[in-house]
């Protein structure tokens, strides 16, 4: 209102909600994983980065040739850790920012059978649909976890 627009509340509005939820959600990651990789930087030896650049290498070369193959334990276990939860889709934060206008673009599997089961009491559909998830997101973690195994070596067992 002191900058001369009407006042609108975008928590009530459907075509909003994706934009906050996403801005939200990278927001909220943003901070561990800040965190998560600096202190792995900080955990190279400084000698790697002395020899690549004694040996010619530019900072976008230490960069490609030290820095990231120093993440790659923690990209790797990082990635098959998300695809794993990626049916969970964070419906925690999802139902933070959940109103019954919104559930035409804010309804995931976690939020529909928490509806379901807590609001109505359809217990035993959501105990399937819950098993169902977890299912496939343990084949989805087993997956990743192969395939991260073979292309880079790293992976969770």
């Amino acid at each position: 209102m002191l900058l001369g627009f009407d006042r609108k509340n975008y928590h009530v509005e459907p075509s909003a909600f994706p934009w906050i939820y996403t801005i939200t959600n990278v927001w909220k990651n943003f901070g561990f994983g800040s965190i998560l990789y600096c202190s792995i930087i900080s955990s190279i030896d400084p000698g790697l980065y002395e020899a690549a650049k004694l040996d010619g290498a530019n900072r976008w070369q230490q960069v490609w040739h030290v820095t990231i193959p120093g993440l790659q334990a923690v990209i790797a276990i990082n990635l098959i850790t998300t695809v794993g939860a990626i049916l969970a889709a964070n419906s925690e934060l999802i139902l933070l920012l959940y109103t019954p206008a919104t559930y035409d673009v804010a309804d995931v599997i976690g939020t529909y059978t928490y509806r379901l089961g807590i609001l109505e009491g359809q217990y035993s559909y959501t105990t399937a649909a819950g098993l169902f998830t977890a299912v496939i997101g343990f084949a989805f973690t087993y997956a990743a976890n192969k395939i991260s195994n073979k292309l880079t070596g790293f992976g969770l067992w």
